[in-house]
């Protein structure tokens, strides 16, 4: 399985670094911060998901949170109809480790063409 990289995060931890960032486009829903940023934006960390996802991350507190689609590795499993779990994370937004990972229950998941996963929605807090 490929593990994706969080290599963005830095500048989504900086833009909002003051301001929780609860949703899809953020406060207002507008896509934009009423932080601003002084200086270039550098890469401060990378962290290992466990399957891609293509939400867009969400900022609450020191914690970042997003999706990731976790696909079944077991053959067997594979064969009697598992497809894999979708997971919520959250990242603690100095260093990106993972503070803590659920599995979200799914009566199924659903078909997706190859330039997307089952871990679309973005969360909310």
């Amino acid at each position: 399985m490929s593990l994706r990289l969080l290599a963005w995060a830095l500048a989504a931890v900086s833009a909002v670094a003051a301001e929780d960032w609860p949703q899809f486009r953020g406060p207002r829903a507008d896509g934009a911060s009423s932080e601003s940023i002084s200086g270039p934006l550098r890469l401060r960390w990378k962290a290992k998901l466990p399957g891609p996802g293509h939400s867009s991350p969400i900022v609450w507190g020191d914690r970042i949170f997003l999706t990731a689609f976790e696909p079944e590795t077991s053959t067997l499993r594979r064969l009697a109809g598992a497809q894999g779990r979708l997971l919520v994370l959250a990242l603690h937004s100095q260093d990106g480790r993972i503070d803590w990972q659920r599995e979200v229950r799914a009566d199924s998941i659903e078909k997706t063409t190859n330039v997307n996963k089952p871990a679309s929605p973005t969360p909310a807090t």
